[in-house]
Order: structure tokens, then sequence, then C-alpha cells
């Protein structure tokens, strides 16, 4: 090959990666979370990162432009040496998620690239060039990893006391009538999508990612008080006890070690009625929080941002921020989180919650950004009028850009919720029973 055509083949070759390089990370700073601090990490993997490698992409392609073969020379050995140090802290940091052939490709061709674009360089080029690199990459590898997990689980150890093995086919949901509303209670902590190795979790291997469901393994039954044992992802024991007009649920979580997960839920409640449905959080009772009627219709969602005060907020399109304070009120340590249901402007009745903000965390969320913690409360609507879904999580990634993993630590949770019926007429026109 004539020293021409070498030099042609380095400035096609920079200018093609520069660009691709430059589109991908412009992609990426408009797919991830914004509103980091400048010292957090996330903002140096979504902000920071990106800049630079525009920054490079644009002096590779003025080195091809001009000519420059050693300036196309160390660009590309630049971004190798980016992805080497990528591919290498994948397969220790991720061990299942990253056991894949495209991480072994990716390290090879990139060793490969490096080796052959300095191969003309003197050993301190090399260091001065690839030393940044292979840095940058494993820093952009390192904050995908989940952060410790800081929800706080607030159950004694004592209080789980399983039952024995019997069969039983209980679902976990407990049902309610609420006036002309239908209710559905979820109580069990459970996870969606997990991760084996605190990676992304849409990149775990084969079903890996799939939480375990809880699964019936026990059941009891006295006159009025039903108590199921589930095992899944962890050891769930749930009480369900009828008295007058309210339902009293005692969920109870044990986890042997940390779980890390992108969708998950605390407490999911169901409502389904006639007309319009709508739900007041106790901290902003002034503020009634329809549910939306289209999937990419702005989220309306709560979270606690501190131990005692709880703020609802409107995403920008979907679940997606930056996000507005709609409310901020007050919920002070020990007082439960009331939910009260509406239905066409009339209170059918309330849900109590008095473990959800004691044990949820309070760390800001990797896909949320904007300072929105990773605990919440999310409300969906169904899949016609008159239904609605309240979602509430301690740790999730739910709310915001990506598939980024939260842990919940080990330890026991407990989820005690009351329903209580509104009067009607003067009379208690509660939950009839201990429903499936």
């Amino acid at each position: 090959m004539s020293p021409s055509t070498k030099r042609s083949t380095w400035r096609v070759a920079a200018a093609i990666l520069g660009a691709l390089h430059a589109a991908g990370a412009v992609a990426w700073w408009a797919r991830m979370a914004g509103g980091f601090p400048i010292a957090h990490a996330h903002f140096v993997a979504n902000r920071g990162i990106p800049a630079l490698l525009v920054g490079v992409g644009v002096a590779m392609g003025l080195a091809a432009a001009r000519g420059s073969e050693p300036g196309c020379r160390i660009g590309i050995a630049a971004l190798a040496g980016g992805w080497l140090g990528f591919a290498v802290a994948a397969r220790w940091v991720f061990p299942v998620s990253m056991a894949r052939v495209e991480v072994w490709i990716v390290l090879v061709l990139a060793a490969a690239a490096a080796s052959v674009a300095l191969r003309r360089s003197s050993g301190v080029t090399r260091a001065a060039v690839l030393g940044p690199a292979i840095a940058v990459g494993v820093v952009a590898l390192l904050v995908q990893r989940a952060p410790a997990p800081s929800t706080r689980p607030s159950g004694e150890p004592g209080v789980f006391t399983p039952l024995r093995p019997s069969p039983c086919d209980h679902t976990g949901l407990v049902e309610a009538e609420l006036g002309p509303v239908h209710v559905v209670v979820a109580p069990l902590l459970t996870f969606e999508s997990v991760s084996p190795d605190r990676c992304w979790t849409a990149l775990a291997p084969g079903d890996a990612w799939r939480g375990r469901p809880p699964i019936c393994v026990g059941e009891a039954r006295d006159e009025d008080v039903l108590r199921v044992m589930f095992e899944g992802e962890g050891r769930s024991l749930l009480e369900v006890r009828a008295r007058g007009s309210t339902l009293a649920l005692d969920a109870i979580t044990a986890l042997d070690q940390p779980v890390y997960s992108h969708l998950n839920g605390f407490t999911a409640v169901r409502l389904e009625g006639p007309g319009s449905l709508s739900i007041a959080l106790s901290p902003c009772e002034g503020l009634r929080l329809g549910f939306p009627a289209a999937t990419r219709e702005p989220l309306r969602f709560a979270a606690l941002e501190r131990a005692d005060e709880l703020a609802v907020f409107e995403a920008t399109e979907a679940e997606k921020g930056p996000f507005t304070p709609l409310c901020r009120g007050p919920l002070r340590p020990g007082e439960p989180l009331i939910l009260s249901i509406f239905a066409d402007d009339v209170v059918v009745g309330e849900l109590r919650v008095h473990d959800w903000a004691e044990q949820a965390s309070l760390e800001p969320s990797p896909t949320a950004g904007w300072g929105i913690p990773q605990n919440a409360i999310e409300l969906w609507g169904g899949e016609s009028p008159g239904v609605g879904v309240v979602a509430l999580s301690l740790a999730a990634t739910s709310v915001g850009r990506g598939w980024h993993s939260v842990g919940h630590r080990a330890g026991v949770y407990r989820n005690r919720i009351e329903v209580i019926a509104a009067p009607a007429d003067g009379a208690a026109d509660g939950p009839a029973r201990p429903g499936r």
C-alpha cells in the first residue's frame, strides 16, 4: 500500500469513527437523565463523557480534513483505549450480565486498533494517549453499577413467624368494596425485573432479569383472619383481618440478601368504578390527582424527598423529566400516609399506609435525575376509563430514563395497610371480607 493510500485510509477511518462516536454521544446525552450536580457520577456519565466524545469526534474530523495522519492515529487510539477500558471493566464488574461474546469482540478489536494506531509511537505517547482513554472507559462502566442499597427495612426479625407448608392458591391480592369502587390491593414486596450483578436489568442474560413472583406455600384461616405464606425473591407472610368497615392488611417480607431491581412494587392498588376516579395524598390533601388516560401523558407522581416531607411532581413527557413540583407537604415520622379515594368528586374511602415512608430510600434515582429520589408513588391509567392504578415503591427506577438497577437492603420489610370505607347514609359500608 502506498504512503498516500495509507494516509487516505487513516483519514477516512478517523472521519467515520469520530462522526459515529460524536453522534452516539449526542444520542446518549438526549436519552439519559439530567439534572445531577456537576460532582455527581451520573453527571460525569451522562453529560461529561458525552461532551468529551463530541470534542474528540470534532478533533478527529479536523485532523482528517487537514490530512494529519498522526492526529488521525491518536484519535483512533484514544477511542480504542476507551473501549478497551470499558470492556475489561465490564467483564470484571458485571461477571454475569457481561459474560457475552460481544464484550470479548469489543475487547479484541479495541486492543488491535490501539496497537496498530500507535505502532510507530513512543512509549511516552502510548501512555499519554491510552492511559487517560482507558480510565475514561472504566469510569463510564463503573457509573452503571447500582449504588449500595439505601432502603431502610423496619421490621424486627422475630416478627416473621412462618406457617406450616400446606396446599394453597392465594394470589397475594386482597379485594374490597369502597362504595361503588372495587379495590384490589397487592401488599407484597415484589420484584418484576432484577439484576444478578447490579448491572442494567435489560442486560441480564436469558430470563435472569425476571424476578421470582411470590408463590403461595401455606395458608391458615380463622373466622375473620386469613394468614398466607409466600416464597419469591424473599419469604412473605400476609395477614388479612376484617374489622367492621376496615380491612387491615399486614404484609411482612424477609430478604436474606440484597436485591437489585429496575421495576418492583411495595404496594399496588387497582381502582375500578363508575365515573371519574382520583386520589388525594394526606400531605397534599388539597391537590386531587387523576389517572392519565394515555401512556405518553405526563406522569404525576409523589416522592418522599426528605424523611419528613412528601412532594408531588409532574413529568415533562410520560415518566421523563425535568419534573415540575405541584405540591410539598409534611409527612412526619410515624404518621401513616393516607390516600383518600374519590369517585366523581365524592370520597368513598381511604387507604392508610403505615410503613412506606419509614422504609423508603431517600437517595437520588439514577434514571430520574433532577433530584428525584428512588422511592415513588406513581399513578397510571387503566385499560379503560374508570380504572386507575396507584403503585408505591421503596427503591425503583421506573421514573426517568434507562434500565439501571437500585437495591433493597437485606432485612425484614413490613407493610401495614388499612382499607377504610367512608360512611354511607350514616352506616358503615365497608369491605365485606378478606377476599382474594
